[in-house]
Formats: C-alpha cells, structure tokens, sequence
C-alpha cells in the first residue's frame, strides 16, 4: 500500500484480476458491491500552511470516456432527495475556486479503471453479466453525495463505454436516500452514543497509544498553541489529498511523520466505529447495524428466490467500507483506500443450498475467522444477526440514549 490511504492505479486495476474460481458444483447467482469513492478535493485543509492551488478549471476535464447518460432518482424512483451534505460542502472553498469533497478527474479515472477491470472479471471472464448494459441485471445506489454519484458513473463507464453513451439505451438510474435515513455510512449525528465515540477518537488521544505523541508533533509542525483540539483525520484528508494529485507535502511532514499517521489512522477508525476492546459488538451495532439488516434482507430474499437482479452496487465511504470489515472480522489495519471494495458473492451449490465468497480488494478472505473460504449463506446470516439492528431500533436506541 502506498503512503496513507492512496493506491496506486495499477493496484485498483488489480483488484478484479486472477481472482481464483470456485468449484464447479458452485454456480455464481448475485453479486453485492460495495465501493468507496475515488480522488477527491479535501474536505478540510491544514492551518498555518499555505494550500496548494485546487484549480476549478483544471481538477475538473472529464474525459469523454467517463460520460454517460444518466439520472440521480430517489429509493422509489421519483425526485432526488435535497443533497444536504452538499450545502456544506460548498461551503468549503478551496484556493483555485474548487469546493471541498468533490471527485476530481484523477478520481474519475480511478473509478473508470476499476470499472473496466470489474467488467474483464464478470462480463468476459465469468459471462455473469451480458456485454450489453441492461439494468434489468443491475440495481445501483450511492450515498445522496456527489463524489459517491459521480464515482458510480463513472465505474459503470468503464463496465459498459460508449454503449451507454447511444441515446437509444436506457438511462442508468442512481438511487439515493435522504441524509437522515441513509444507511450507507454511521449516523454519528443521530445517535449520542456513537457521537461521543467520534469525539474520543478524535481528541481523547489517550485512548489510542501512541497518538498523543503524534498530536504533540503535528501541533509542532502546525505551530499551534500546546492546548489546540487538532483533529489528526483533518491532517491526513490534506496530506492524502495532496499526494494523491501529485502535490509535494509541506516539507515539515517528513516521511516518518507519514509512515506513523499511516499507521495510527486506521485506529482513530477503530475506536470510532467498534469502540475499545471487548465492546465491539455493542458500538459497531450503532455504527454498521442498519447497513447489515440491509445485507441480512437481501440474503433472505435471495434464499427465497424473490431476487430478480444480478447485482446490487453500492458507492460508499471510508467508514461503511471499515465498518463492514470489522463486521466481517477482515480488517486489516489500514485505512480503506480509495476505490477500494468490498464485494460478496452469493453461490448456489447443485444441491440447491446457497453460499457466499467475500472479496475485498479482489482478494479472497476468510471471514468470521473460520477456515473456509466460502460459507453457507445461514452461517453469514446467524454471524451478522447479532450487529444487525433495522433503521427503527436504531432510531429508539437513539432516543433512549438521550
């Protein structure tokens, strides 16, 4: 992996190549998708150090391969519900005139890439989906925000190209939620409980060893007074965004500063999504647990047969991808990169019985700590049950936790 949380294009190219097959018992029924954004503008910039020029006429060139014809609609199909988070986001005006949290072309063609690599996999390697777009096969969702909007467009780009640009196919359909009932990402503002758990990990460094000593630095580096809240994931989104579109870093961050935020990152994820040792089920229920009864429904409709598409892609974030991670017992201590994906396979064996294959990045993982590598569909639905929690226990949990 390379510095902080961006790969490099040859590793998100890689991540739908030489994925092993399954035994020939195994037949390949539905596929579950979920992908983070690509490259984007930050979303908060560091004090006392001169920005770089995020360029709106630059950043911006779309290249012709990633345009297609499309519509954002709501769950039902109907109007796009109001795209809140974009308000603030426009709030954030960078140098250069460019807003903050927005898919840059860089981010587009990451996006683009693993798209094209997502089709070598499923349409000409496997054949699961047709050469032909048709979404009849196809269901797709994104989080009400541009970046997530803009990153499923473009992945479909690379699956399907200039066949979706023809005025006689269909229009692909982007579903999206309103922000207070989206389950994509944890709902830290909802919920008391998971707010606090935010706020500990971003400005209680005890809890995470080593931390403190890395805040020391940063405020040093920063020249900011020994009392300021900084907030170390503000720091990595400028770092890692500047890198990502070929910045130089400020020179005071040097590359055994990068190596330890690296490192210590991932963990301020840990401890605000699962809380600290031994309380895992209990906070990673608040902060995953609307999205796994999401997963959990759709595995028991595909049970029942009452799945009448292929495959459901969901455009997400850092979090929803950690949180799944954790839920899966597959973290591996490293902050999700961009465009990276967790993808579950749903099998049906010749005896009738379903299972399911967990890729993320394009590997093959062992989840739950079992040794298998594919697992009966009731063994994921009973290890899942205990995180799940459905959008209406989440909301009472809320307000009795006021």
């Amino acid at each position: 992996m390379s510095k902080l949380d961006n790969p490099s294009l040859e590793e998100i190219v890689g991540s739908f190549t030489d994925i092993p097959e399954v035994e020939s018992c195994f037949q390949l029924k539905f596929v579950m998708f979920f992908g983070r954004h690509g490259a984007r503008t930050p979303i908060q910039t560091l004090p006392n150090i001169e920005s770089v020029n995020w360029d709106k006429e630059t950043l911006f060139a779309e290249d012709k391969d990633t345009e297609i014809n499309y519509v954002v609609c709501g769950l039902d199909g109907g109007t796009r519900p109001d795209p809140v988070m974009e308000h603030y986001y426009q709030r954030v005006v960078l140098k250069g005139g460019s807003f903050g949290g927005q898919l840059t072309s860089v981010g587009r063609n990451q996006a683009y890439q693993l798209g094209q690599a997502f089709r070598k996999h499923y349409v000409d390697k496997l054949k699961f989906l047709s050469s032909d777009p048709s979404f009849d096969d196809i269901y797709i969702r994104s989080t009400n925000i541009n970046r997530c909007i803009d990153t499923a467009t473009c992945f479909v780009a690379g699956i399907y190209g200039d066949q979706m640009k023809s005025d006689e196919k269909e229009v692909l359909k982007v579903h999206v939620d309103h922000a207070h009932t989206e389950v994509l990402y944890p709902q830290q503002e909802l919920h008391p409980s998971l707010k606090d758990k935010w706020r500990e990990a971003k400005h209680e460094h005890h809890h995470i060893p080593g931390m403190a000593e890395l805040v020391q630095r940063a405020r040093h580096l920063l020249g900011l007074p020994e009392d300021d809240k900084i907030d170390m994931t503000h720091v990595k989104d400028d770092l890692s965004t500047r890198l990502v579109h070929g910045f130089e870093l400020p020179p005071q961050f040097d590359d055994d500063f990068i190596a330890e935020l690296s490192q210590l990152g991932p963990k301020v994820l840990e401890h605000a999504l699962s809380g600290p040792p031994g309380e895992k089920e209990k906070h990673l229920q608040l902060a995953a647990g609307p999205l796994l009864h999401l997963i959990q429904q759709l595995l028991h409709q595909l049970k029942e047969n009452q799945v009448k598409d292929k495959m459901h892609l969901y455009f997400c974030h850092d979090t929803t991808l950690t949180t799944l991670l954790f839920a899966l017992s597959i973290f591996d201590n490293e902050w999700p990169p961009l465009c990276c994906s967790v993808t579950l396979e749903i099998y049906q064996h010749t005896d009738g019985t379903f299972f399911i294959r967990v890729l993320y990045r394009g590997q093959v993982k062992k989840i739950f700590d079992r040794t298998e590598e594919i697992l009966p569909i009731d063994d994921v639905i009973s290890s899942l049950r205990p995180l799940s929690m459905s959008w209406e226990e989440f909301i009472h949990s809320s307000k009795c936790a006021t």
